[in-house]
């Protein structure tokens, strides 16, 4: 009796092997391949490096030869990708001056604490600080 590959079709991942003396008809969910002892023999081995895990039919078929004939059946494939998906470029983002934008920012508002300027630029208490101690010192030097 011939075997036959269960091939899960949305996985397409071999579920098992059965024999059957008879050609199992294909369901929606499930395929059957004629697996010859060649095929078999590669089918087994892969499985047995990785028990845990499934078989690719497509594994299968780069491996082993003879699944591949069994699979094409002498068709040759022309398939293209129907989707074209175009990706944007992306646009170089400006270059902001963090120390301007934030000496821009206290001369709007001079009477801004530690909190304010953490606020509005999410720079850290302790950098705050240093913003507003480097700007006393920039006031008190000039």
């Amino acid at each position: 009796m011939p075997n036959y590959f269960v091939i899960h079709k949305p996985s397409n991942l071999i579920d098992n092997v059965i024999c059957s003396s008879i050609q199992p008809r294909n369901t929606d969910t499930r395929k059957f391949i004629a697996a010859s002892d060649k095929a078999l023999d590669t089918y087994y081995k892969l499985l047995s490096r990785h028990p845990s895990v499934c078989v690719d039919l497509g594994h299968l078929m780069t491996v082993s030869p003879y699944t591949s004939d069994i699979v094409i059946a002498g068709r040759s494939g022309d398939a293209k990708s129907q989707k074209i998906r175009y990706r944007t470029e992306e646009q170089p983002s400006e270059q902001v001056d963090h120390q301007q934008s934030i000496d821009a920012w206290l001369d709007e508002h001079p009477a801004a604490d530690v909190d304010e300027l953490n606020d509005a630029f999410l720079c850290g208490l302790v950098v705050a600080q240093a913003y507003l101690n480097q700007r006393k010192n920039a006031v008190y030097n000039a």
